[in-house]
């Protein structure tokens, strides 16, 4: 495995909310959709906003048979 990357899901909703605000936000997308490994730690334990919910699900839709996703709470 080449890289993977571990992130708690508040810090993902303010990552993606960041990046629509300063303009890098498809990078960020792709980065999300590319990484080998993504591991998303504490999903479900604090509210996430309704458009990194969906950002959220259209990275894991376009990993689906490409790249393994861990979802933990």
């Amino acid at each position: 495995m080449q890289n993977s990357w571990r992130t708690h899901s508040r810090c993902l909703g303010e990552t993606l909310a960041l990046s629509r605000a300063d303009g890098t936000h498809k990078t960020v997308i792709n980065f999300y959709r590319r990484i080998d490994l993504l591991l998303l730690d504490d999903y479900g334990l604090s509210p996430v906003p309704i458009a990194a919910s969906r950002e959220l699900l259209e990275i894991l839709d376009e990993r689906v048979d490409v790249a393994p996703t861990a979802i933990a709470s």
